[in-house]
Formats: C-alpha cells, structure tokens, sequence
C-alpha cells in the first residue's frame, strides 16, 4: 500500500521525475539529472527504432556505470520514502 497514493491507483506514466513529485521525497539536482537521463530508457517500449540507437551507446562500461547509479538512487529512496 503507497502512502502518498490515496487512491491506490498506479500514474499512467514512467517518467521517474513526475512519480517522485507525487512524494514528499526532494531530488538534488545530480539525482534529478540522473532520473531525466535514465528516462531516456523507456522510450525503447514505445518506440523499437530506438532500441538500435541504445545498442550505439550502451557498453558493457556505460552499462555497468547507469547499473551502478541506479542501485544507488533505489537504496537512497528506500532509505526516503519509509
């Protein structure tokens, strides 16, 4: 159960930057930055173009490096929003 969700209703949205604003949790401007660039990411579902541009930029190093991140921004907001 969310609750900063009254009505248990999940957003119709990924963007990870507007799902945050539905908490109290205050995003720095390096984890903002960070959430906006990781974004990027989910247009893959919604446009299968995208996916050859992705397979340009995504190393095993740059891969690694948003892994890394990410985990880091899940423990951080785990740490927030309980």
């Amino acid at each position: 159960m969310d609750k900063h969700n009254i009505e248990n209703t999940p957003p119709r949205t990924h963007n990870l930057i507007h799902l945050l604003s539905a908490t109290p949790v205050l995003l720095d401007d390096e984890k903002s930055e960070f959430l906006l660039n990781l974004n990027r990411f989910q247009l893959e579902g919604r446009y299968p173009d995208y996916l050859t541009k992705l397979h340009t930029i995504c190393n095993e190093q740059f891969t690694q490096s948003i892994l890394s991140s990410t985990n880091k921004i899940r423990v951080w907001l785990l740490g927030n929003l309980q």
